[in-house]
């Protein structure tokens, strides 16, 4: 028995390496491992591993987001504005000239007031004055724009763009498959320096029988 908690004792540390192994995880004492679970509590709780599998995640999720540049983007605006005073276009009600039509130019022409004595426009602050006029109350152009809301919705589908979405498609795609290879990598040299620590204890094991025999040779020799 005391054989056995050396082999574990001397295994773990090495197996684990730069690990990081909850209590849950020690195995009891007089237990043994053989060296398949052994390999399994490395891979289990190794950093590197761990962060590896993490950078995996992360290469999916951007492939993700790289794809999703082939599909249309939906988006909302809206906005509110408070305005004091209403807003006018005209600044008082405005009296606009008419034309008529001429049957003698066959043409449309202003109608001016004229003076009966000479027969020309009669003029008022150097203007002429027109016979008729069309009336445009400044209501008609004022609006009441004290409390203003406005929206958008746009919907974008990406046609044509010099094939940067199809590149970035595939530079994803094998950042992923780089991230899956190095985690097995990792995951390799873990298994690997495991089986070196576990041969190594084994050999350590046999070496102890080969001297605690030599020990009991002496013994009897020495009687």
């Amino acid at each position: 028995m005391a054989k056995r908690r050396l082999l574990i004792a001397l295994l773990a540390p090495l197996a684990l390496g730069a690990a990081a192994v909850s209590p849950s995880d020690i195995p009891s004492e007089g237990s043994v491992m053989n060296l398949e679970q052994c390999r399994q509590l490395a891979l289990a709780n190794n950093k590197d591993l761990r962060r590896s599998a993490q950078q995996i995640k992360v290469a999916g999720y951007e492939k993700d987001q790289a794809f999703a540049a082939y599909l249309p983007s939906l988006d909302f605006a809206g906005g509110y504005m408070y305005n004091q005073k209403g807003i006018s276009v005209l600044e008082s009600d405005q009296l606009l000239p008419i034309k008529s039509f001429n049957p003698e130019t066959k043409g449309y022409e202003f109608d001016f007031v004229k003076n009966p004595i000479d027969g020309k426009p009669m003029m008022v602050d150097g203007k002429p004055i027109p016979s008729q006029v069309a009336y445009l109350p400044k209501e008609a152009l004022s609006y009441d724009l004290h409390n203003v809301f406005f929206g958008a919705v746009t919907l974008t589908q990406p046609i044509f763009m010099g094939g940067k979405i199809v590149a970035m498609n595939k530079i994803t795609g094998y950042a992923e498959q780089l991230a899956t290879a190095m985690h097995d990598n990792s995951a390799q040299d873990v298994i690997y320096a495991v089986d070196a620590a576990y041969w190594q204890v084994v050999s350590l094991k046999a070496k102890q029988k080969l001297a605690v025999s030599y020990v009991n040779l002496l013994d009897t020799l020495s009687h």
